[in-house]
């Protein structure tokens, strides 16, 4: 028990570290951007989760395993987008390792296959946000094609999920739903649409008059414009009355928040994870 919460401290502080790193220098820093220690506590949580730390983990709450294989997976990648992209096969290796991890059975144990998208939102919004990082380390022309395939593939059910419900925030377990595990898939789709631009649906007969027409030759929207578009409107209808946030509990029929905050509010698990997303809502006024 012991060991894990150790991990889990280490974890938190080298998400934390790297976190603020990015908000004060580029992605792309070069091998000065690294932030002092980072290394260190990576290579330490590597052994510890070869140790066993994941399942002692898993001990501690539902995801434990999961996160300590996932936040490791994305320090990584972290990591290694600060470095040039020569230089980068050690995150790259460390990062498509944790990502292995989390499709394995032991990763998806504890979700259910039978949620829409499979084994629900929380598992496939943090496995596919890996995904695209682990693309992201690797330069455009020469990524894994299979890798390639298997984020659109896993990008694609996901936005077709988001398409087809009532409600913003998707079930991460039979019942039950938290916005925060929607954010992270939604900005998954974001980054699918930056990494992988091309990928942009056919455009579709326009019935507009012609003066509002595209012009001629100008690109479809990206792959999942419409789909992020539709989401925001749907969690703007759908904030804390009593604080304007997103609430931390949602009606998994409804989406509408099932806890309302009292002021001041409480801190939630949307707070641990917006900055690591960097996917942004706007109030409309």
């Amino acid at each position: 028990m012991g060991i894990a919460r150790r991990v889990c401290a280490v974890l938190l502080t080298a998400a934390a570290l790297l976190g603020v790193a990015r908000l004060v220098v580029p992605a792309t820093a070069g091998p000065d951007g690294e932030p002092p220690g980072v290394a260190r506590q990576l290579a330490f949580l590597r052994a510890a989760l070869d140790d066993g730390a994941g399942e002692d983990a898993q001990a501690l709450f539902p995801e434990g395993w999961f996160f300590a294989h996932a936040l490791y997976g994305l320090a990584r990648v972290e990591l290694g987008l600060r470095k040039p992209a020569g230089r980068r096969a050690g995150e790259l290796r460390e990062a498509r390792w944790a990502l292995a991890r989390l499709e394995s059975p032991a990763g998806t144990a504890p979700f259910d296959p039978g949620l829409t998208p499979a084994y629900g939102i929380f598992w496939q919004g943090w496995t596919n946000w890996l995904r695209g990082g682990v693309l992201a380390l690797q330069p455009a022309d020469r990524r894994d094609p299979a890798e390639v395939a298997r984020f659109a593939e896993a990008s694609a059910a996901i936005g077709a999920a988001f398409d087809a419900s009532g409600t913003p925030y998707l079930a991460a377990y039979p019942g039950q739903a938290w916005p925060v595990d929607s954010t992270v898939a939604v900005a998954s789709l974001r980054l699918h649409d930056a990494l992988l631009p091309a990928a942009r649906p056919p455009a579709a007969p326009s019935s507009a008059a012609p003066s509002m027409q595209a012009p001629p030759g100008t690109p479809p929207p990206p792959r999942f414009a419409g789909t992020v578009a539709r989401w925001l409107d749907g969690v703007r209808q759908r904030l804390d009355p009593g604080t304007g946030l997103l609430p931390h509990r949602v009606d998994p029929a409804t989406g509408a928040p099932a806890e309302v905050a009292v002021p001041p509010p409480r801190a939630s698990s949307n707070g641990s994870w917006w900055t690591s997303t960097r996917c942004s809502l706007a109030r409309s006024t």
